[in-house]
């Protein structure tokens, strides 16, 4: 332990790593879920083969 009572600096650092790899992929799985499911930005109207998409995945 460091002198301060907190983790050993190379626990931090592992941990620190280890929540940016995870934000990493959590942002590429969303960004891909979301270009599969996203289809048309002209209308506010969430499109049939939109809902289909979400439906078929069991988001909700």
């Amino acid at each position: 332990m460091n002198p301060q009572g907190g983790l050993p600096q190379m626990d931090t650092e592992a941990t620190v790593k280890q929540f940016k790899e995870f934000l990493s992929q959590y942002n590429r799985l969303t960004e891909m879920c979301f270009i599969d499911c996203a289809k048309d930005f002209t209308t506010r109207t969430v499109l049939k083969a939109e809902i289909e998409i979400i439906v078929s995945s069991k988001i909700v």
